[in-house]
């Protein structure tokens, strides 16, 4: 499993197995889990091919939301993040097309939050499945779910608001939950999926207080962007 820790909680990406449609639709499609978000937003103003390389630890250190000490976290076990799975806005499990190899994908972290990035050119058809299966299990009001984290026990995790992300991407969703520990500790977890044509990214965030949407757009614009 995806496992790291930031402060006193746990990011995880969990266990997964579900597939979508392979055909996009115009506009906007699903249901907004929270007020004010768009499930799943289609634009040709994004890049037209998108990013070249990862995320760069100089790039994630000009949000000081994400904390002022951000460092890269070397990744000597691939395993122990799981960037070949992933659970839905609502818990569903979804395979995704990222492998959890070195270079594939970039840990950052400071004392207030984690972030992981990734992406592969899987392909139109499987970027598009991808991103469909994440946008189906976006359901409004859905229920808390369990998550195992760590060995540390099963935490609640509650969908808490869709992203709206129009013309940041030829293809994007995204969402915001927030993360109780056994202990009661809570953190809040943003997921974004990027498309663009054939490839994928994927942006997890952990921050010990909820995100602001201005701060989170800014940060996704430069993932997204063709760098």
């Amino acid at each position: 499993m995806l496992s790291a820790v930031a402060g006193s909680l746990v990011l995880v990406l969990a266990l997964a197995g579900c597939a979508g449609s392979d055909t996009p639709s115009s506009g906007t499609s699903g249901s907004p889990a929270a007020v004010g978000g768009a499930v799943r937003t289609y634009g040709s103003t994004g890049p037209p091919v998108g990013p070249s390389r990862l995320l760069s630890v100089e790039e994630a250190r000009e949000f000081v939301f994400l904390g002022f000490d951000i460092r890269e976290q070397p990744v000597l076990d691939p395993k122990q993040f799981a960037v070949t799975t992933l659970r839905g806005p609502c818990g569903a499990p979804i395979p995704t097309p990222f492998r959890a190899q070195r270079g594939e994908f970039k840990v950052y972290r400071s004392t207030i939050a984690l972030i992981i990035e990734t992406m592969a050119e899987p392909g139109p058809a499987v970027v598009t499945s991808f991103l469909d299966a994440a946008t189906g299990d976006a359901t409004d009001g859905c229920a808390a779910f369990a998550e195992q984290i760590g060995s540390a026990g099963s935490s609640q995790v509650q969908l808490v608001r869709m992203l709206d992300l129009p013309g940041i991407s030829q293809e994007s969703v995204g969402w915001v939950q927030q993360v109780t520990a056994p202990d009661g500790k809570v953190g809040y977890r943003t997921i974004v999926l990027l498309g663009n044509g054939g490839r994928a990214v994927m942006l997890a965030v952990l921050t010990q207080t909820e995100p602001e949407d201005v701060h989170l757009r800014d940060l996704v614009t430069v993932v997204a962007s063709a760098r």
